[in-house]
């Protein structure tokens, strides 16, 4: 199991974001405790070592992977999906 941790940062972002989605949000974030053995739409970042994002309807979760084994999963940002989302 992967021990997943939220920066301050994300948890703030979290609490910003329409109540339609956090339920979903942090449905995907729990089962990163599995990861890479995941059934979510995972995709890692170009230019970045260890990083990747999860889509969650017109949200996108930036998570990092720490270590080996175990793994840490810290979940970076939350962020709606437009032309800065990844910058």
């Amino acid at each position: 199991m992967n021990k997943v941790e939220w920066t301050n940062k994300a948890r703030k972002q979290l609490l910003k974001i329409d109540k339609r989605y956090i339920k979903a949000i942090m449905d995907s974030t729990r089962t990163l405790a599995t990861f890479p053995n995941v059934d979510l739409d995972i995709v890692k970042l170009k230019d970045r070592q260890n990083e990747y994002r999860i889509r969650v309807g017109s949200y996108r979760i930036i998570f990092e992977v720490i270590n080996d084994e175990p793994k840490i999963i810290n979940i970076q940002a939350i962020k709606r999906r437009t032309t800065q989302t990844y910058n």
